[in-house]
Order: structure tokens, then C-alpha cells, then sequence
């Protein structure tokens, strides 16, 4: 009885509070952007065979996604937002003399993200609004490792590496306003994070716990709904 009267005091002074008394759904939204990783060091390149080494290496792919935003305290609000990226690196080389090997990565990731942003009304009313915000991203990763050997001897296929690590977040963009509850909006974010793998390359004895960075610059263009206009 004394556990249902504290749960029912709670939910009445949090329904009666003028923070909570503000939370309402701001807008749903979906788009696509592209992410171009960067790294500091190694790369997913180090699990193949004849890694050249970290270096100056990029590479990008597209980012559909689907987010959600809460308002919570007048131009603040939590938002929340679920991607998917996928990218692929090879290598090819000989082994000693005779063998020809042929490796390649197919990696996933899924990023989830949840944070907190402020939204300036009104740069331009009626047409333009403007957002910031920061916050966490968990990302789930299943990398796909095939080998193919010129004989047959050795091949792998499809052996998974998965795994998964939190990094953060920023992002900044406009938003233009059409009639009737729809907007678009241009947006930018930057990752910042980063997953650990352990791995043994062939013509190796000892596995390498290898730093990989999960990190770099995605823009990007989204359709809203807002529900509150």
C-alpha cells in the first residue's frame, strides 16, 4: 500500500509540474545523409591481408535514418534517432609465391542516438528556424570478413565480427518551413567515437587488438512532420 501511494504521489507531482506540463511531441522526421569517416590511425583495413598501413584513408557511404523530438522546456528538447550505414574495404596480395588471397570487409553500423538540442525560432518567422545540439550515440557494428584463396585452401566465408561502443555527438542546422505542418531541414553532425577489435591476419601467430575510429563529418537533408507548428 505505502509503495502504490509513493508511486501515485510521484506521477501526480511530475503531472502537476510546469516542466512536465510542457513535454509534448515537437516532430517526427526521416531523411537521408552521407557520413564520411576519417581516422587518426588504423583503419578497418588493418584486418586484411597487406595492410598498407594508417595513412591519410577516408571513406563514406549514405545514412538513412529516422528521429524523433520532444519539447521539454521552451526552445529546449530531447531527440532521438536510429541509422543505418554500410561500407565495404578490400585487399589483395600474394602470399609467398603461389598464393593469390583476396579479402574483403562488409561492415554495417547502427547508430542510435539520443541527446538534447535547442531550437532558435524565427530566424526568419514563419519560413526559417534554426537547431544545435549534442548528445550520445551507441553504435552497433557486424563486420562480415570473407577470404578467397587461389586454391581453395583457407577460404572464409562470411565469418562475423560484431561488437558495439558509445561516442558523441554535435550537430547544427536549418530548418525552412512549407505550409501545413511540413519542413525540411539541412543538417550537419559530427561523430566522435571509436570500437576496439581483436583480430590474427593470416601469416600471423598472435592476435592484435586493432583501435578503430568511428569518427568524421555527415550532412545531410530530412523531411519533417511538426506537431507543434
Amino acid at each position: 500500500m505505502t509503495n502504490k501511494c509513493i508511486c501515485w504521489g510521484l506521477l501526480l507531482f511530475f503531472g502537476c509540474s510546469p516542466l512536465f506540463a510542457q513535454l509534448e511531441m515537437n516532430q517526427v522526421s526521416m531523411g537521408l545523409s552521407y557520413w564520411q569517416r576519417t581516422y587518426s590511425g588504423a583503419d578497418e583495413r588493418a584486418f586484411l591481408f597487406n595492410y598498407p598501413g594508417a595513412g591519410n584513408f577516408q571513406y563514406g557511404g549514405l545514412l538513412p535514418s529516422i528521429s524523433a523530438e520532444v519539447s521539454i522546456y521552451k526552445g529546449f528538447a530531447v531527440d532521438s534517432r536510429l541509422g543505418y550505414w554500410r561500407g565495404n574495404v578490400e585487399s589483395h596480395g600474394t602470399l609467398g609465391e603461389n598464393f593469390r588471397i583476396a579479402e574483403r570487409i562488409d561492415q554495417i553500423i547502427i547508430p542510435v542516438y539520443g541527446g538534447i538540442v535547442y531550437n532558435f525560432r524565427d530566424l526568419i518567422p514563419k519560413y526559417l528556424n534554426g537547431y544545435v545540439g549534442a548528445g550520445i550515440s551507441r553504435y552497433f557494428l557486424d563486420s562480415r570478413f570473407t577470404r578467397k584463396v587461389e586454391d581453395g585452401i583457407g577460404n572464409i566465408e562470411g565469418e562475423h565480427l560484431r561488437g558495439n561502443n558509445y561516442g558523441g555527438n554535435i550537430k547544427v542546422g536549418l530548418e525552412y518551413l512549407f505550409p501545413e505542418y511540413i519542413s525540411m531541414a539541412l543538417e550537419a553532425r559530427y561523430h566522435a567515437a571509436s570500437y576496439s577489435q581483436s583480430w590474427q591476419a593470416v601469416g600471423t601467430n598472435t592476435p592484435v587488438l586493432q583501435k578503430i575510429d568511428l569518427k568524421g563529418l555527415e550532412t545531410g537533408l530530412f523531411i519533417r512532420y511538426n506537431f507543434s507548428y
